[in-house]
């Protein structure tokens, strides 16, 4: 499916809609202004490819009176792309992430005529004749967003909260370990999470004196860290022993710790993500944005969509962490596919067809 930033969506109807066979301005449809709510929609085109066969679909796109909903089933559509040049075509092709959802729309009396170019190897073109959506209002959204939570909120939580049981279970200590920022800065720097214990950044000073500045000391000093945190992992009493020893105390700064009372999977609504948040008592130093020296680390791990698989017999995970010094605060993302059909559906909240047919 096909999704245009604004300054996409300006351009391509721009391109397109010189076609338009009426006068009436195409983003006026019943007097709203399309640029107040450009940002609740994301446009698509759809091909309605089942018109004739349907009687109840041709009754609804051809006769329904301005401001009716008409209702799409995933096999009532194909989506239209764009190539480069903003030409049409089919996407025959659905991928996991991209799977066709039923949608509902409410028109607008406005239609336009496109021009939609052949493939190189055809000559001429095939006019397309769409009727324009209403604009879906910031409230319309919110309801939308309302009944898809009242409808799947508990059962997503369930799911990712078995998910985050999964990655406890993954290794024989309920621990994982590794380098999470070597990707984003260049520079390794290692943890140690434990779901249902606490969050350790490990203190790369603890492991050498004085300045290192070649490439090669860098090197010897992240695998001198990688065996050891393999080695608090190995078992429960050395997982134990590393965090209550206090000649271990140097090597590590807890950045999280397991709480039952608010280490539960919950959604945030705002930026659509699922968290989970690991409090601790140990001190930021000072926050440098508000000057609270009481302040302590929080860690807050985001489920995001990831397709990629854990490695189960390495109790590999892909995750990443970023420190937030300002707010004394470390975002760690991990990658949980179970997220992807979610976001997929939440973003969908969002989509307003534009159904079309071809003229012959």
């Amino acid at each position: 499916m096909n999704r245009f930033s604004i300054p996409q969506r300006m351009m391509v109807y721009a391109v397109l809609l010189c076609t338009l066979l009426s006068a009436t301005p195409v983003f006026t449809a019943e007097g709203i202004d399309i640029n107040h709510h450009l940002g609740h929609n994301l446009y698509s085109f759809f091909l309605l490819s089942n018109l004739g066969r349907d009687p109840l679909l041709f009754q609804q796109f051809y006769n329904k009176s301005s401001g009716v909903e008409m209702s799409l089933s995933p096999n009532a559509y194909r989506t239209l792309e764009m190539d480069g040049n903003h030409i049409f075509k089919v996407a025959h092709e659905v991928s996991f992430t991209e799977r066709k959802l039923p949608y509902k729309v409410s028109l607008s009396k406005e239609w336009v005529v496109l021009e939609k170019p052949m493939k190189a190897t055809a000559n001429g073109t095939v006019l397309l004749h769409c009727r324009l959506p209403l604009l879906l209002t910031a409230a319309q959204l919110r309801e939308r967003q309302d009944a898809f939570l009242a409808a799947n909120l508990e059962k997503m939580r369930e799911t990712l909260t078995r998910v985050w049981d999964t990655v406890e279970s993954s290794s024989t200590t309920g621990c994982l370990y590794g380098n999470g920022e070597d990707n984003v800065i260049k520079s390794k720097h290692f943890y140690i999470l434990c779901p249902k214990g606490s969050i350790a950044h490990i203190r790369k000073t603890a492991f050498h004196r004085g300045n290192v500045t070649s490439e090669k000391d860098h090197e010897r000093i992240d695998n001198k860290i990688s065996t050891f945190i393999q080695g608090v992992v190995k078992s429960t009493s050395s997982v134990y022993s590393f965090f209550t020893q206090p000649s271990h105390a140097r090597l590590f700064e807890v950045i999280g710790e397991y709480d039952p009372a608010v280490s539960t999977v919950t959604f945030d609504r705002e930026d659509n993500t699922w968290k989970i948040t690991y409090p601790s008592s140990h001190r930021c130093g000072r926050d440098y944005l508000y000057g609270d020296t009481n302040k302590t680390w929080t860690s807050t791990i985001k489920l995001r969509c990831s397709s990629l698989k854990p490695t189960s017999e390495e109790n590999q995970f892909y995750w990443s962490f970023n420190e937030v010094k300002q707010l004394c605060r470390y975002d760690i993302e991990i990658g949980v596919r179970e997220v992807c059909e979610w976001n997929l559906e939440w973003d969908n909240l969002r989509v307003t067809p534009i159904p079309c047919v071809e003229l012959q």
